[in-house]
């Protein structure tokens, strides 16, 4: 027997959800792999500062504000994956930014 759309969808994700899992590694058992990328994009997505920067006039900078936004994004849409799959992340910690040019 066929499955339904929303039983498909609803399998679709889930199957999502631990492929990411199995990509990304829990949060007690990466390997050193998965720990080197872990720290890569959190670095490149700038997930422990504050998207807003300022400017050294301090005006915000609206188009790298943008930008780290979406470099968040896709961070935080891969570790809600995760969360999702039932693993519980290490808290994210925010720290201000020196403002730029």
């Amino acid at each position: 027997m066929a499955l339904d759309p929303t039983e498909l969808a609803i399998s679709h994700a889930r199957r999502l959800e631990l492929a990411y899992l199995k990509v990304f590694g829990p949060l007690d058992t990466r390997d050193a792999d998965q720990r080197l990328v872990w720290a890569d994009l959190e670095k490149h997505c700038k997930v422990n500062a504050l998207s807003a920067e300022a400017r050294t006039d301090g005006e915000i900078a609206h188009l790298k504000t943008y930008f780290n936004e979406g470099r968040r994004s896709v961070y935080l849409h891969i570790r809600g994956n995760i969360l999702k799959a039932g693993i519980e992340p290490r808290p994210l910690k925010i720290r201000r930014g020196k403002p730029t040019t």
